[in-house]
């Protein structure tokens, strides 16, 4: 509930606006949109970022110092006292291996969204400097452009990353019906079956005769007599026709909790709900597991969690960033698969967003190539190969790509969630976009990414504000990124449905930032001459011209497909305005933009189905569009985009 002196509108106002901030102002501005037990629950999903077990931390020394990962700085062995972000400060400087670190690199990386007076990064480089005392010059300042760090990297002491390998307990039956236990049986029988196929885990032997007596009660002493890095047990509860099954993940070394989660399948048909619930514990499983999954080499795996970690993050600074960083992993281990993936992944997503050039797809495909070749099992090579198809506009070779992942691994979240995004929310199956997303929380519940892309969809499902609302609280107590358009668009969403129209314009203009090729277009105008028409404060026909020249002036200079959530936008505004021909100018250039260089924009084509686009598909031209899209083949194979049926290959609305 609002509290009292509040309106409607503050509740969004905490977003950074590329405004200069003090570090208490940075602190009030995120109070101000999160729950007030934030800390409680953020401590509570930890787990779900928490580091592998085994992993090798990255170390270099400093003279008598050792700086050990981000975790600590050591001066003869002893921890001393540093401030978090000055020892983040020496991590980013540590890892750029004598390299220059600009000034704006090292603020982007330290403050991450929000933008903060040079005078904060001095004062913490002055911490760095107080806590290396006589060593402190190895902290050397270029003047006017940056910082580098003197340090050697200690590789003898990372070594080589420990094997890892897991033994399965027998699952408790808690549903007090004996004719349960079979069931159970089978669980962990098909749980091994798909386990052994992944390449990178070893799966003891069953250890249920272990000394003919049982098992011990400690699982650090389970894990050293069957000689495994984790163990994982579970239960099993039917009841009312649904199942229930627990798994938990355990390191056999601390014996502390690695992972847990609760999967839930209808009981219809035991053998159906069995492989399922087997394939989506294993794929979880498997995604604790990936970072090491083809490595021996420690270094390698480090640089992949660090690179995936940024990549998650979806910004511009942070994507090129982890394509560094999965190139250097490369570098030094070619035959690492996971580094080949991610590096496709980052690469789509990256030239999607406009990090990168455009035609750097090309090299995201041949990485995705490259994966599959060196690891035939994989689901994730596969779904990203999938949506660079659908970038294409390659429905039917798109929906094979993602239907070749799933049948691998049901419930991995970023096939999932890109299936979503790239495939059929642009096709109109909302509904179908929607359970993917879902299921890809269930099977990520810390993912802030997921919970964003849920909150997106369920615009596009027309769905009440209050849901959309929940989603995106969800996104922002996972720490989905603020610098993301998608995050910027769902606020201008919510915002939009409250009237709020300044921060309307403000969440607008930020996405549009993060759009830099589309600069030259003045974009900050033209979203404030749309608002100030969509709050009735300004003629329409003013704000249609001004969209249309701003659509031809973008594709003069073939940038309007590069970014789809602009096409998406000025096709909308167009209708919204009563200006049809207007709308049909932006996706006729579209069309033509992508006979000439093949690239489709694929996720702006979502807003077509957009309640406010009813009028679009409802002009006679609409027929057209989606015949030269080659829409129908899919539509015929997979099923008609939702309030539509197909008859002799046309859309006719139900």
């Amino acid at each position: 509930m609002m509290s009292k002196g509040r309106t409607k509108c503050d509740r969004w106002r905490g977003q950074p606006r590329h405004r200069k901030h003090s570090n208490w102002g940075i602190i009030e501005a995120r109070a101000s949109i999160l729950p007030p037990d934030f800390q409680s629950r953020r401590d509570h999903l930890r787990i779900a970022s928490s580091p592998l077990w085994g992993e090798a931390l990255p170390s270099y020394r400093l003279g008598r110092f050792e700086l050990v990962g981000r975790r600590e700085l050591l001066d003869a062995g002893q921890p001393v006292h540093i401030g978090g972000r000055a020892l983040n400060l020496l991590s980013v400087l540590a890892e750029a291996n004598g390299r220059m670190v600009t000034k704006s690199e090292l603020m982007t990386m330290l403050w991450q969204d929000v933008t903060v007076e040079e005078n904060a990064l001095h004062v913490h480089v002055a911490a760095a400097r107080k806590a290396l005392v006589d060593e402190a010059t190895r902290l050397i300042t270029i003047h006017g452009r940056g910082y580098r760090l003197d340090a050697q990297s200690v590789e003898a002491d990372v070594g080589a990353a420990p094997e890892q390998s897991i033994a399965i307990l027998p699952f408790a039956n808690l549903s007090g019906v004996a004719g349960n236990d079979e069931l159970v049986s089978r669980l962990s029988d098909a749980l091994v079956a798909r386990l052994v196929r992944l390449d990178h885990i070893r799966v003891a032997s069953s250890p249920s005769s272990y000394g003919g007596v049982g098992l011990p009660t400690d699982l650090r002493e389970v894990a050293r007599v069957l000689e495994v890095t984790a163990v994982l047990m579970g239960s099993v509860r039917a009841s009312n026709g649904r199942l229930r099954v627990t798994a938990q993940l355990v390191d056999g070394t601390t014996g502390l909790y690695l992972w847990a989660q609760q999967f839930d399948r209808e009981l219809d048909d035991r053998l159906q709900a069995q492989e399922e619930l087997a394939a989506e514990i294993v794929s979880a499983l498997a995604r604790r597991f990936e970072a090491q999954a083809d490595s021996r080499d420690a270094t390698v795996v480090v640089l992949l969690t660090q690179a995936r970690a940024l990549a998650g993050r979806i910004t511009p600074v942070a994507l090129r960033r982890a394509i560094d960083l999965h190139e250097r992993a490369l570098g030094i281990d070619p035959g690492a698969a996971r580094a080949w993936t991610g590096l496709a992944g980052t690469l789509m997503v990256a030239s999607q967003v406009g990090a990168v050039a455009a035609d750097r797809r090309a090299d995201a495909r041949a990485c995705a190539a490259e994966a599959m070749r060196l690891n035939p099992n994989d689901a994730a090579p596969r779904a990203i190969g999938a949506a660079l198809e659908a970038a294409n506009g390659r429905w039917m070779a798109a929906a094979h790509g993602f239907e070749s992942a799933r049948a691998l691994a049901p419930g991995e979240p970023i096939a999932l969630g890109t299936e979503a995004v790239q495939l059929l929310a642009p096709c109109g199956r909302i509904s179908a976009a929607m359970a993917r997303v879902s299921q890809a929380q269930r099977a990520n519940p810390g993912g802030g990414n997921h919970a964003v892309l849920s909150a997106q969809i369920a615009i596009l499902a027309g769905a009440e504000t209050t849901e959309v609302e929940a989603l995106f609280d969800t996104a922002l107590l996972l720490g989905v990124a603020e610098e993301r358009s998608t995050t910027q668009l769902v606020r201008a969403e919510i915002a939009q449905r409250a009237g709020c129209w300044p921060d309307v314009a403000n969440a607008l203009q930020y996405a549009f930032r993060l759009a830099p090729e589309l600069a030259p277009y003045d974009p900050a105008g033209l979203v404030s001459e749309v608002v100030d028409t969509l709050s009735g404060h300004v003629n329409a026909t003013s704000a249609s011209r001004r969209i249309a020249n701003f659509t031809a002036a973008a594709d003069a200079d073939d940038m309007l497909w590069r970014h789809g959530f602009a096409a998406g936008y000025l096709m909308l505004w167009q209708v919204q305005f009563n200006a049809l021909d207007g709308a049909y100018d932006v996706t006729d250039r579209l069309l033509a933009a992508w006979r000439r260089n093949g690239h489709l924009a694929s996720p702006g084509l979502s807003y077509l189905w957009r309640a406010e686009a009813a009028p679009f598909r409802a002009d006679r031209r609409f027929g057209r569009l989606v015949s030269a899209l080659d829409l129908v083949p899919y539509w015929l194979a997979y099923g008609p985009p939702d309030g539509y049926i197909l008859s002799h290959d046309e859309l006719i609305a139900v």
